[in-house]
């Protein structure tokens, strides 16, 4: 008899929904008539950031940009297509499926018909999609934490003021609309709104490929939930059934064929370009950096320290929750963020500029933390059997993590405007002097196609092939090589590279918008002579650079030596041993190998320059400026070979005076 009555109780045990241990305050300053009209003031705070974001940038450089160079390649496509009916990255030409969100491109192209801005524009998408994402935080936290409103309100406030969110809303990405269909999704997912559940994970497909992973959490939650719910002995009725699922997964599928169907049209294959471009590029990484530095150090970075604590123990009674076979609400946030970085450590463990590929977890991660606050406050407040000291740890948090999160919302507002100012300078000045300075049927290469080809209208062939896909297959071991004969192939005029992606060698540039890190070279090419260095050779020197920098001057030598067997045509690579030689005492072998750059690339100025200076050594101050005059007529502005022209004038004229 005691044993039937002890499993009577485990089982009504867990059923039940967890309860609050002691009835804390939580509703008794919450004004209840405020509620309605709360979700449009949070949604508010959250278009107020954005706009701040904006207002520092303008006021910092003086005009709007972008933090990212892939937002102009979004509009590229919707440019395209409202003028020339095509989904296509030149005039009509160049059809491909090269953009990762084609829901975002399309909603871009209905408001270009309407204004030809592109900032203003993608402005009004990204901070509209971020405060409608605010807007249904509120409302989905307000499902969990429909007696403890002020929870609610902090999660949707600690949404609305991320900083990492407010900048990617202001950014011309499609992240902050992907992470509005994310709570959306799980919204009506909870209020079991099966068809708007439908529509809304097909239309998450159609925005980011990953939105997959969002399916898994929420057929694996809805599993637990019905295996748990049905297995109670003391039920004679299924409560759960698979059956409601397979509405809302019959239309997603339905919506997401489509998408299948659409990339296959344009490039051939189920996924757009972008995805197996990225695959292509970052293949190789770790996947221990990828835990330690992308998710780890990411998610426990100064603005989220009031976050980590609450995250863990909300993971802790989550996971206890299913060890005693009983159903958390709060599983599906886990299931999600669990997923999405298992997803990326398996097929891609990088996640972009400032993290944006896992953004979308953040909405999850406050849900959380917020959750593991109340447990704490509530457990707290059972053992000290008064609700006054919880209420106070609760006030708090919700102030403190406020004062945090405003206080580094205006340090990335600062961040913002310095990577705004980052890519007028470089890649929309690059695009504007293509544009002014190229004939119409110009062929440009380049890897970061977005504000060039936005701004330079050309027609584009793309080094990293998000929208040449016939290049993915090619992006392995010897791509290089591959590359410079391609661009032969494909009948380039210009080359346009950031000279830390791909390096070019034997050739000068005919246009450097700013002579700084990162430093964006523009160059006429010539086949045969203009020439990108290996990138194995590349690695080597900056090794041998390294090697340098510690006094390792045996293990430099033998680095940059590997480095010339592996690229045995670059003047760069003969110009470096050549200074390491000079520097090192050896200056007849210096001198030899500052002989085989200029005899590779006879335009080279360094090395003319370099060679200046061994003459000057000699005391053979004729040849000293002739060398140093041929570096003048390459590179009027060289600062060193002007200084040097002054002081051979003046050795000279000495000389003669002294005859």
């Amino acid at each position: 008899m005691k044993q039937k009555k002890k499993e009577k109780h485990k089982q009504q045990e867990a059923v039940q929904p967890i309860k609050p241990e002691i009835n804390l305050a939580y509703n008794k300053y919450y004004p209840l008539n405020f509620e309605k009209g709360i979700n449009y003031i949070l949604a508010g705070i959250a278009a107020i950031a954005g706009i701040f974001f904006l207002y520092i940038a303008k006021t910092q450089n003086g005009y709007f940009c972008f933090p990212l160079d892939d937002s102009w390649i979004h509009l590229t496509f919707a440019r395209n297509l409202v003028e020339y009916g095509s989904f296509s990255y030149y005039k009509n030409q160049l059809a491909t499926s090269g953009s990762t969100s084609p829901l975002y491109t399309f909603i871009l192209a209905g408001f270009y018909i309407f204004s030809k801005n592109e900032f203003i524009i993608s402005y009004i998408i990204g901070i509209s999609s971020f405060a409608a994402g605010v807007f249904f935080m509120f409302r989905l936290a307000n499902l969990h934490f429909a007696d403890a409103k002020w929870l609610a309100v902090l999660c949707a406030l600690l949404f609305a003021i991320q900083p990492m969110i407010n900048l990617i809303a202001v950014s011309g990405m499609e992240t902050t609309m992907f992470i509005a269909l994310i709570i959306i999704s799980i919204y009506n997912y909870k209020k079991k709104n099966w068809k708007a559940l439908g529509v809304l994970l097909g239309a998450l497909v159609w925005c980011r490929p990953d939105g997959f992973v969002l399916w898994v959490a929420i057929a694996a939650d809805y599993l637990i939930r019905m295996v748990l719910e049905n297995s109670m002995k003391s039920r004679k009725e299924v409560r759960m059934s698979m059956k409601e699922l397979i509405l809302p997964f019959s239309i997603a599928a339905g919506i997401a064929a489509g998408y299948f169907l659409f990339n296959y049209l344009l490039s051939g294959s189920l996924l757009p370009n972008t995805f197996g471009s990225k695959l292509a590029t970052y293949e190789g990484k770790s996947r221990t950096e990828f835990l330690k530095v992308h998710v780890l150090q990411n998610f426990t970075s100064p603005e989220y320290v009031l976050y980590i604590v609450p995250f863990v123990l909300s993971t802790i009674i989550i996971i206890r929750d299913v060890i005693r076979k009983r159903y958390n609400e709060f599983s599906v946030y886990f299931i999600f963020l669990a997923g999405l970085i298992i997803v990326y450590w398996l097929f891609l463990p990088f996640s972009s500029s400032y993290g944006r590929y896992l953004m979308p977890l953040i909405p999850c991660y406050i849900i959380l933390s917020v959750y593991g606050v109340r447990i704490a406050v509530e457990y707290l407040s059972y053992n000290i059997k008064y609700s006054t000291p919880g209420n106070f740890i609760l006030v708090g948090y919700f102030l403190a993590s406020v004062v945090l999160s405003t206080i580094y919302l205006n340090d990335w507002s600062g961040y913002y405007a310095q990577n705004c100012k980052y890519y007028k300078e470089r890649h929309v000045a690059a695009g504007n002097w293509i544009n002014k300075n190229t004939s119409s049927d110009a062929v440009i290469a380049t890897h970061d196609i977005g504000a060039i080809e936005f701004y330079g209208q050309r027609k584009l062939v793309d080094m990293v092939g998000l929208v040449s896909p016939e290049i993915i297959s090619k992006m392995k071991v010897g791509f290089i090589g591959y590359l410079n004969n391609y661009l032969i192939e494909k009948k380039v005029d210009y080359l346009i590279t950031l000279r830390n992606w791909f390096e070019v060698v034997n050739d000068n540039p005919v246009f450097v918008p700013v002579n700084e890190p990162e430093i964006l070279e523009i160059y006429k090419f010539k086949p045969h002579k203009t020439h990108i260095l290996d990138g194995q050779a590349s690695v080597l020197i900056q090794q041998a650079i390294q090697y340098l920098n510690g006094r390792d001057y045996t293990s430099a030598e033998r680095m940059f030596l590997q480095a010339l067997s592996a690229d045995p045509i670059s003047s760069r690579t003969y110009f470096i041993l050549g200074y390491f030689y000079i520097s090192a005492g050896q200056s007849a072998k210096g001198e030899e190998y500052l002989n085989k750059a200029l005899t590779i690339f006879p335009e080279f100025p360094e090395a003319d320059f370099m060679k200046a200076q061994v003459e000057l050594s000699k005391k053979n101050y004729a040849s000293a400026k002739e060398y140093n005059d041929k570096c003048l007529s390459i590179d009027p502005s060289h600062k060193e070979a002007l200084e040097m022209r002054e002081k051979l004038k003046s050795i000279i004229q000495d000389a003669g005076s002294n005859k």
